[in-house]
């Protein structure tokens, strides 16, 4: 997935967020619990952009 912000907050949370999806974030007391929170955002947001398509 291309495009993905990660990064880890002052209270010691996982942010993550996807560009292409201006003010969605998710969070996780893990990397990959972030990273899997956003997918999920990004899944239902736009399901035929998350499908195996070129922009992954």
């Amino acid at each position: 997935m291309r495009e993905l912000i990660l990064h880890q907050t002052e209270d010691g949370r996982w942010e993550a967020q996807y560009a292409r999806l201006p003010g969605y974030r998710a969070f996780g007391s893990t990397p990959d619990e972030a990273v899997n929170k956003i997918k999920d955002a990004i899944m239902i947001y736009s399901p035929c952009r998350c499908d195996g398509g070129d922009d992954h």
